[in-house]
């Protein structure tokens, strides 16, 4: 949604959330919305439709709770919770010990690189220094990598944590990072790949699978491996469905992961967990978009159809399933199919005509020279292309003539 996705509109979206979040926690003690709250989530854990989790937790519509936190955001009084700590438990003992050049200033790098986008510079300086004395070194080259992404130097990113990774790196992130620049590579998920895009494919999974293999805890690398097969169909796409299955297992709140497990069921014919999915996440809203996904694979069907047809030289079959495609197609939709529509018309019929052309060859050949006229004439009335037209003229031309020949040529022979 745009609330959510513009950056411009984010900061609202996130206070009108933590609002919620604070009302629901820290409000009227009395209204019980804090224990309603936690069994909302945890009927959303059980795999509860949001509506119906919401609808069993708490005892008012979306409208009404939403007029009682606009009260308690406009009444300017937040509630905050006071711990008092008698003593803090603390160790009374500690141990100084030294750090090594190269530590220091690998430490100070990676602080200066988190603090703002203005200490980016010296945090490099920082990476630089360590690289001179030991080259190659593996924290170092990741750290530059860091600042270049931050900078929004996604390609020489990609190549610091490259470096890093064969210098030796054993931080699951640095694989993690790369693999993720490399998908940010690739065109939309969902078209044609060519060898090179594969190749690129080929590097974002093995990076990601080295990045669980240092941290098998580390969700975010198995999401991101089972994201990489939303650019696969079929067989290859359910490759992906185990990782992002245990990756919304781990994180069964991220709707996100959802919506791409969504996919990856619907590319692999898995319609039941596809649907059973949506309903799950998307609740009521999510009947619209199963019967959108449904007319858009329909949609598909047809024109894998009109394919095979138009191989098949059944070539008016196509057209009027085509036709029929574009009459039953959605507004926006419609323009778009009517301009492929446009050439196919053309191609069919020029294909009719060629078809009838050589219909009439044969019988020109066989002999039967009133049906190869016939054929002829029809195509120099009907046929679009020129050049055609003007060959069935021809035929047309001699083929009355001949007729006229062999005509004169009867009475002749009688008189013989």
């Amino acid at each position: 949604s745009p609330e959510y996705n513009e950056r411009s509109r984010q900061g609202l979206f996130y206070a009108q959330s933590w609002a919620l979040v604070h009302f629901l926690l820290r409000g009227d003690s009395g209204s019980g919305r804090k224990e309603q709250l936690a069994q909302f989530l945890s009927r959303l854990q059980e795999g509860r439709p949001v509506d119906e989790a919401f609808r069993a937790s708490f005892p008012v519509d979306e409208r009404e709770l939403l007029s009682e936190l606009s009260r308690y955001v406009r009444g300017n009084r937040f509630a905050y919770t006071v711990v008092r700590l008698p003593e803090l438990d603390v160790p009374k003992e500690m141990r100084v010990a030294g750090m090594e050049r190269e530590e220091v200033l690998l430490r100070l790098g990676e602080l200066l690189t988190r603090v703002s986008g203005e200490t980016l510079g010296r945090a490099e300086s920082h990476f630089r220094a360590v690289l001179e004395s030991v080259p190659s070194q593996p924290e170092a080259l990741a750290g530059i990598g860091h600042v270049r992404m931050r900078q929004r130097e996604e390609g020489e990113a990609a190549e610091f944590f490259r470096l890093s990774m064969d210098a030796g790196s054993r931080d699951f992130r640095v694989p993690f990072h790369y693999g993720n620049l490399r998908l940010k590579a690739l065109p939309i998920a969902g078209g044609s790949l060519g060898e090179e895009e594969r190749r690129v494919l080929a590097q974002a999974r093995q990076a990601f699978q080295k990045s669980i293999e240092t941290n098998p805890e580390f969700a975010e690398a198995r999401a991101a491996l089972g994201r990489t097969y939303l650019w696969e169909e079929d067989t290859r796409a359910a490759e992906g469905i185990p990782h992002l299955e245990a990756a919304l297992q781990q994180l069964p709140s991220r709707t996100d992961l959802a919506m791409e497990l969504a996919s990856l069921y619907e590319a692999a014919g898995e319609d039941a967990k596809f649907e059973g999915l949506l309903r799950r996440v998307l609740g009521s809203h999510a009947e619209r978009v199963i019967e959108q996904k449904r007319r858009t694979a329909q949609f598909r069907r047809s024109l894998a159809e009109v394919n095979e047809l138009l191989s098949g030289k059944k070539d008016a079959e196509a057209l009027a399933l085509m036709e029929r495609l574009v009459a039953g197609a959605q507004s926006e939709v419609r323009d778009a199919l009517e301009e492929e529509l446009a050439p196919l018309r053309r191609g069919v019929s020029r294909n009719l005509a060629v078809r009838r052309y050589n219909e009439a060859m044969a019988q020109l050949h066989g002999p039967d020279y009133d049906a190869a006229l016939a054929g002829f004439a029809e195509v120099a009335a009907t046929a679009e292309d020129p050049e055609l037209v003007k060959k069935a003229r021809e035929r047309v031309a001699e083929i009355r003539e001949y007729l006229s020949w062999k005509k004169r040529q009867r009475p002749a022979a009688k008189s013989r």
